[in-house]
């Protein structure tokens, strides 16, 4: 299970991440969400991170709704996101490239042809199990739908690599709202899945 207790204030908030166990491969031409989630009495603001997360690796986890194989990131709060554990990181490199496809829309049952964005950001796995994030980078992927519904988003983003402990270990997380507090959250709906980041190395 992937636990994230971040610091936002003296007393850490503890946010507990499980992976989803072999779900079935998304479909090629996925459908639009089909239903709304119930909305959130008080909305809570975006808080920056201000510390160390502690981790325990799984290759995947998100708080998304689920729905044909796909994690959407949608939620009025801005609040759900999506991590991926990237373990054996060659040494001797610089900078990994990231090949992402996500789905994206502008809102539930949402139209096609809509660019993902959203904020991604990235931290070594320290000896001691915990992770400090970066710096958020604000990543566009254009949409390259092909099927009928117009979902999907591709391209890549070259993350520079943090100094590594013994644990070669990448987390690298997406959400919806600056986790450095200081940029407007986002409203496109993103959907993600274990598949949706290919880490490559080069030569």
């Amino acid at each position: 299970m992937l636990s994230v207790v971040v610091a936002h204030t003296a007393l850490p908030t503890l946010v507990s991440c499980g992976t989803q166990a072999a779900a079935p491969p998304p479909s090629p031409h996925p459908s639009p969400p089909l239903f709304t989630p119930s909305p959130t009495a008080s909305p809570t603001p975006s808080l920056a991170d201000t510390g160390p997360v502690l981790v325990s690796q799984e290759p995947f986890w998100t708080d998304g709704d689920l729905i044909e194989g796909w994690h959407w990131l949608r939620d009025a709060d801005h609040q759900d996101s999506a991590a991926w554990a990237i373990e054996d990181v060659p040494d001797m490199i610089d900078i990994v490239v990231l090949d992402m496809t996500v789905l994206a829309t502008d809102r539930v049952n949402g139209g096609p042809r809509v660019d993902a964005r959203f904020y991604l950001s990235w931290a070594a796995l320290a000896d001691d199990g915990t992770a400090t994030f970066g710096p958020a980078k604000l990543v566009a992927l254009s949409n390259e739908s092909t099927d009928p519904v117009g979902y999907t988003c591709k391209g890549m983003v070259g993350v520079p690599l943090p100094a590594f402990g013994s644990r070669r270990t990448l987390i690298v997380r997406v959400r919806r709202d600056d986790p450095d507090g200081g940029r407007a959250p986002i409203d496109v709906h993103v959907a993600v899945n274990a598949q949706s980041l290919t880490p490559l190395y080069g030569e």
